[in-house]
């Protein structure tokens, strides 16, 4: 998922076997006083709860008509006809709404199957241009395969000094696989490496097979590394990025490796 200001707010989900899909907008994983929708892919029906997060109260569109839904947090524009496995929207938040908020989602597949909510990056507040990317860790991330999309206003892409990836359990540099690239002069560092091999205890990257693309909102990161003994388990991955000017953003929890 990715949440670029005043652009659509994409959900990129396998719909094959999704009967309905959630999203939660708001301070905290509570549907009270949030912007909080629902969808059901084979329909087409968008639903968008009131603020108090009651269902039964809520208002409905068919994506493609030609008109939007709102609350008091948020409006929904639905008029963009979207793909197979893929949800399109333009939201615009209200007030002091507009500031940075996270999103979660969840689905329920066709059996009934109800999954726990899962929290993606956090969308961005209108003004806020140092604060944290909003970080996707794509699809193919699995194995060896580290690939991870960050998405920026477009000033900010040149003035992007560091981006670090912090691959462990914890958020804790300590005993992690943690990666550091300068954009400026294609560097690549990882921590507690010794010489010129990109390898420590935890993990040892192959700084030949990095590949970053660059446009004016994003910067496409793709590494290849190898995880050592029990460092193979599924971890989890934290990004952030320090400007030009010396500004560190937090850090943002992109989802898991596998």
């Amino acid at each position: 998922m990715t949440h670029p200001r005043d652009l659509p707010v994409q959900l990129a989900l396998r719909f094959s076997d999704v009967a309905r899909v959630w999203v939660l907008v708001n301070d905290k994983c509570n549907e009270d006083h949030a912007c909080y929708f629902e969808y059901e892919p084979l329909t087409g029906i968008l639903r968008l709860m009131p603020e108090d997060g009651d269902g039964i109260h809520a208002t409905e569109m068919r994506l493609g008509e030609s008109r939007k839904l709102e609350n008091g947090r948020c409006s929904l524009d639905g008029r963009e006809r979207t793909g197979r496995g893929e949800l399109r929207l333009n939201i615009v938040r209200k007030g002091l709404f507009a500031a940075p908020k996270r999103v979660w989602t969840r689905y329920q597949e066709s059996n009934g199957t109800l999954s726990s909510w899962q929290e993606g990056s956090p969308w961005r507040g209108a003004d806020e241009h140092d604060s944290s990317p909003a970080v996707t860790l794509k699809r193919d991330s699995q194995g060896e395969v580290l690939h991870l999309q960050l998405r920026y206003y477009e000033p900010e892409v040149a003035d992007v000094a560091r981006i670090w990836v912090l691959v462990n359990d914890t958020l804790d540099a300590e005993g992690a696989c943690c990666l550091t690239y300068e954009p400026a002069g294609g560097v690549l560092h990882l921590n507690g490496a010794i010489g010129d091999a990109l390898a420590n205890s935890q993990c040892q990257v192959n700084g030949q097979e990095l590949l970053v693309k660059a446009s004016k909102t994003s910067v496409d990161l793709q590494f290849r590394v190898q995880r050592k003994g029990a460092f193979a388990a599924p971890k989890r991955v934290w990004v952030a990025d320090q400007k030009n000017a010396g500004k560190v953003s937090p850090w943002t929890l992109a989802g898991v490796w596998r």
